[in-house]
């Protein structure tokens, strides 16, 4: 299966979770040792924390991929190629052009962690999902069925489960496996629901 994902090339979703990428090595080689779960955290916590999602001409929040989002730093982070023949505006990233840019939106982010945690978990226990959350359309990481989002600038103190009922899955995929029927959505701004999320997640972990 193979989708439109840069910029009109057609690539398959597994080819973007890249767990032996040297900078994605890198940064696994850097996390503590000890349980899984506190490695988890770790990844989670550095994604959160060194991936920014990305600002429009107007300083908005939009897509990493729109092309007026890097009015100014086209020539360092588009390649003439993409600039010139665009033929839609999604583009995916690569886990290390995330590391590199430090900038990527909700599948971008969502591809960079499940890279992470693919150097210790194994592939049928998690996956980058796409579907919906609230009124966005929306990818996000899911291990043992708890959801990690990854567009927050910190993460909750527990994991995501106090909002399963608000996200609706659709396919999902890692650098093994895919899961459901691999479509795009359509586009929208998935950041326009940061505040609702946070507010969630504090009223969640409080209680």
């Amino acid at each position: 299966m193979y989708l439109p994902v840069r910029f009109g090339s057609e690539h398959c979703p597994t080819e973007f979770v890249r767990p032996d990428e040297a900078e994605v090595q890198r940064l696994a080689s850097g996390m503590p040792q000890g349980v899984e779960g506190m490695r988890v955290r770790w990844c989670w916590d550095w994604v959160s924390r060194n991936v920014r999602y990305p600002l429009d001409a107007r300083g908005q929040p939009s897509d990493r991929h729109v092309l007026h989002a890097f009015v100014a730093a086209e020539p360092i982070f588009l390649p003439t190629s993409f600039r010139v023949n665009r033929i839609s505006d999604e583009f995916w990233q690569y886990p290390s052009e995330t590391i590199a840019w430090g900038y990527g939106d909700c599948e971008d982010t969502s591809i960079l962690l499940c890279s992470m945690l693919r150097n210790f978990i194994p592939p049928d226990r998690v996956s980058v999902v796409v579907g919906g959350a609230g009124l966005w359309e929306h990818a996000w990481v899911e291990l043992d069925g708890e959801i990690y989002e990854t567009t927050l600038d910190s993460i909750p103190q527990q994991p995501g489960r106090y909002l399963q009922q608000a996200y609706r899955p659709l396919w999902a995929f890692n650098d093994k496996i895919i899961k459901g029927e691999p479509a795009l959505a359509r586009r929208g701004d998935e950041r326009a629901k940061l505040k609702w999320l946070s507010s969630c997640w504090n009223c969640a972990t409080k209680t």
